[in-house]
């Protein structure tokens, strides 16, 4: 009987399993994956556009790719994944692809800001520059739509309204989808990223997360003359093209 009741669950797992598979097959999730450079607005990014889709009372699993769950992707309309390192698997099955970029320096700065004791020399500084440039060209050629963050931060409703087009979602509300996005703060968020924090796991947003405000040009400030001459001395070209291609 002990037996019997092992093949019994087994059996029932296996048929859950396949209903899951079988409703997969008739309603497909679309998959939206928000990717780029670290420190540049991709959590930003990632809930913009969940409060766009939510907004036209669309079912919508939000979710770090470390902690993705395949069964709450399968309930949704649609899935935004956010990821910075680059997955073949993801950009395949994605139906839409987000990339994230901001001043090279200001992403250098908020890294430090947020692990002081992590980058702590400007060779660190640097390399991290060559981090963010290098997991921001992995995607680049895959992207749907390229999310500038000093546009965003000059003109947010035009940027959210121009993010609702690419999804294909009609007469989006950019002021109500800003006020919300500006009141995630506002919300009971935990103090440092944790996966078992329903508003985390959802949000991917902590109070030490944020680490800039929104402003931008930070590095000026926080940084000292000899990390930015570092910074500069190594990625200047990058910056400078960064600035004429996006005309800031």
């Amino acid at each position: 009987m002990k037996y019997l009741n092992v093949f019994n669950v087994v059996g029932m797992l296996s048929l859950l399993r396949l209903g899951y598979e079988i409703k997969k097959r008739l309603h497909q999730p679309r998959i939206i994956i928000v990717a780029g450079m670290c420190q540049s607005g991709s959590t930003l990014l990632f809930n913009l556009i969940r409060f766009i889709l939510e907004s036209k009372n669309n079912k919508v699993y939000s979710c770090h790719y470390s902690n993705f769950d395949y069964l709450q992707a399968c309930d949704s309309d649609y899935t935004i994944i956010k990821t910075h390192k680059h997955h073949i698997k993801l950009h395949t099955m994605a139906d839409f692809i987000f990339v994230t970029q901001r001043d090279l320096r200001d992403t250098i700065c908020s890294a430090k800001r947020r692990w002081p004791k992590l980058f702590n020399t400007p060779q660190k500084l640097v390399n991290r520059g060559h981090h963010n440039i290098s997991v921001y060209n992995d995607w680049k050629d895959y992207a749907n739509f390229d999310f500038i963050y000093e546009k965003y931060m000059k003109e947010p409703n035009k940027m959210i309204e121009r993010i609702g087009r690419i999804l294909n979602i009609k007469d989006v509300d950019s002021i109500a989808v800003k006020n919300k996005t500006d009141g995630l703060f506002e919300m009971k968020i935990p103090e440092r990223d944790d996966f078992d924090d329903s508003v985390y796991s959802k949000t991917l947003l902590s109070k030490h997360h944020n680490t800039s405000g929104g402003k931008s040009g930070l590095y000026k400030i926080d940084l000292t003359i000899e990390e930015i001459d570092a910074i500069e001395d190594e990625h200047m070209d990058w910056i400078a093209n960064y600035y004429r291609k996006n005309r800031l």
